[in-house]
């Protein structure tokens, strides 16, 4: 329980970090636009963090 506990957290956290970067690093008319197309490397990297931690739970 507290390492799914854990592996979310850190999802959400680094989510978070992501999504305020793609809007405090452009033009806040065009952030919307911008979160739209930063969406799908959201997605890998989530997907990539996903992996790692069911590589890290599979040698624990």
């Amino acid at each position: 329980m507290k390492f799914n506990f854990f592996k979310y957290t850190v999802t959400f956290t680094w989510v978070l970090v992501v999504f305020y970067w793609a809007i405090y690093t452009n033009i806040p008319k065009r952030s919307i636009e911008y979160v739209v197309k930063t969406l799908p490397l959201i997605l890998l990297g989530i997907w990539i963090i996903e992996s790692i931690f069911k590589k890290l739970s599979r040698k624990n």
